[in-house]
């Protein structure tokens, strides 16, 4: 068994998460997308040789996140509840 590549302690109810390829925000490109129902933030993480490297909070308070997606033109939606 391989140890976890994050581990948010406190538990932060990880909820949705999505894998960022757009083209509007290319620096985030390779991204991954997580969204929270505890903190209600979506968070920006980015990987590298299994160590998460950055973990940014890209907005917070937004709400309990269901799900993220981006659209072919590579804008971002979220679903709040």
């Amino acid at each position: 068994m391989d140890p976890p590549v994050i581990n948010w302690t406190p538990e932060i109810a990880v909820a949705a998460i999505a894998f960022y390829e757009g083209k509007v925000f290319t620096r985030r490109r390779g991204s991954l997308l997580v969204g929270t129902l505890v903190q209600r933030d979506l968070l920006r993480v980015v990987s590298s040789n299994a160590h998460a490297v950055v973990q940014e909070v890209l907005a917070s308070n937004l709400g309990r996140m269901r799900a993220i997606t981006s659209a072919p033109d590579g804008t971002v939606y979220l679903a709040l509840e």
